[in-house]
């Protein structure tokens, strides 16, 4: 799409009043595309005078660098000056005065600390003095408004006659140390084409050419000059010159690119991003809700842009949430989503490794129950499986107290142990003088084993000099402590 831009004595239309205001474009790094100490056409002798205004309270220092024309300039030569607050500074000689040059043509670019206003003007000195000079205002250009590889912009009046009482030329410059193709088409007033050319700019050249560059013998009145960056990392700015063509008059014009600047109306794509200085835009000079989300590019606003403390839980929309949840980080997103921490949303799964501390571990610090496990249904209330060690191990440390305390009511039983392939389904063991296994009720302990089988269905050995493998004890009138019933076989068997 085509972009339009107008650059030195800026037109700023005010949407409120429709006044018209005239004024320099302030910035930190500013261009003069082309200004010469040289001889010229028709034995004209061209100078340059430039003005540097500080507009700000505070002084700052100017890098002035002459950019040569026709090449590259990744080292040009440069000067450094001082300019005090609303201080401003003439060089009528720029030239001569900066760079001690007899003999220079090509750009001009300053670099400030801060914003600056630079003004030149080229002219034509005679014998008959300054005062009967010719010239043309320049106004500095800052880089901002320099287009990029996409942009286009229009320069309109070209005028180069076939009576040749005028010549045109038209100048570019590359502005951020880039490569820019570039190509430069002539329009006569009716907008019909007339001629176009590309040219490629290395980094920091200018160049000036006459009309007849894009076709010999051409001529238009009042016609128009297209410049388009097609590629390249490189930004350009340009403007062109009527300068009369006789042998007493070389009196010049100066014919600005174009750039639009809006204030509210229009149908322009107004001031874009890259038209603004760094800085420029302050907190300050936004109103309260001017800058919404639509306004925002995708990913534009960034942790850095973002001040400490800036994002408050009142900035946080809670859209799609439920009571309780938290933000969670899924998948490169960030959604809300239940907290986890403090309890367990069930079912619930997880795994691990540890050779060391237990992966799942609760401390009871006062009375009661740590875990308890109830089943209403059929199933297991409590599972557990090892495929190597002990599924479930089970310490009392206190005296009268037991590791594992299974009730069971009604016809339920409290522990069932099954072994399979020679396994044991059930080992209590003891370290000293107490007791592993205590069962108590009509039939404390019941177990039971498959028939046919040579497996053990209580197994009880007592390996030291003294203590039982098994002990039953009746400790009421017409009470047994160890009952065996068979109905083939030994019930109990005792070695």
């Amino acid at each position: 799409m085509k972009r339009f831009h107008i650059l030195g004595l800026v037109f700023l239309a005010m949407a409120a009043s429709g006044t018209l205001l005239w004024g320099g474009v302030p910035g930190t790094d500013i261009f003069v595309p082309s200004l010469a100490r040289t001889h010229g056409a028709h034995g004209s002798m061209w100078y340059a005078t430039a003005w540097i205004h500080n507009p700000g309270t505070a002084e700052v220092q100017v890098t002035v660098s002459y950019l040569r024309r026709d090449q590259s300039n990744p080292a040009p030569m440069q000067q450094t000056v001082i300019v005090q607050p609303g201080e401003t500074m003439k060089l009528g000689d720029v030239f001569q005065d900066l760079f001690g040059l007899e003999d220079a043509k090509g750009a001009l670019r300053f670099q400030s600390t801060g914003k600056i206003v630079v003004s030149t003007r080229s002219y034509n000195l005679t014998t008959a003095g300054l005062a009967d000079s010719q010239g043309q205002f320049l106004s500095g250009m800052p880089a901002e408004l320099a287009l990029a590889a996409g942009e286009k912009t229009s320069i309109p009046g070209i005028t180069q006659p076939a009576d040749e009482s005028f010549r045109c030329n038209y100048a570019m410059v590359e502005t951020v140390g880039g490569t820019a193709d570039v190509r430069v088409s002539l329009f006569d007033r009716d907008g019909v084409p007339r001629a176009s050319k590309t040219y490629s700019l290395a980094p920091y050249q200018p160049v000036q050419f006459n009309l007849s560059d894009l076709g010999a013998g051409l001529t238009v009145d009042g016609g128009r000059l297209d410049v388009e960056v097609l590629s390249g990392s490189g930004k350009v700015l340009t403007f062109a010159s009527m300068v009369g063509n006789g042998t007493l008059s070389q009196d010049p014009s100066t014919l600005e690119m174009e750039y639009e600047l809006e204030t509210g109306g229009g149908s322009g794509s107004g001031v874009t991003a890259g038209k603004i200085a760094s800085g420029a835009v302050t907190s300050g000079k936004i109103a309260d809700g001017a800058v919404t989300s639509s306004k925002l590019a995708a990913s534009a606003v960034t942790n850095s842009k973002l001040a400490s403390g800036a994002v408050t839980t009142s900035k946080i929309s809670a859209s799609g949430a439920s009571s309780g949840q938290v933000l969670k980080a899924s998948g490169g997103s960030v959604v809300w989503a239940n907290d986890e921490t403090g309890g367990l949303t069930l079912p619930y799964q997880g795994q691990g490794s540890t050779s060391g501390s237990p992966l799942f571990k609760v401390t009871n610090a006062s009375n009661g129950t740590t875990i308890s496990a109830n089943n209403n249904s059929n199933g297991f209330a409590l599972y557990a499986k090892s495929a190597s060690g002990t599924a479930i191990h089970a310490l009392g440390s206190g005296s009268g107290h037991s590791a594992l305390d299974a009730h069971a009511t009604s016809s339920g039983i409290a522990v069932t142990a099954i072994a399979e392939s020679g396994a044991t389904a059930a080992l209590a063991a003891t370290n000293g003088t107490f007791t592993a296994i205590v069962a108590n009720g009509s039939h404390g302990l019941q177990v039971s084993g498959p028939p046919a089988t040579a497996h053990s269905v209580i197994y009880g050995a007592a390996t030291g000099s003294v203590g039982w493998g098994v002990q039953g004890v009746g400790n009421a009138s017409g009470q047994r402590g160890i009952v065996g019933q068979s109905d083939h076989g030994y019930a109990v068997v005792g070695e």
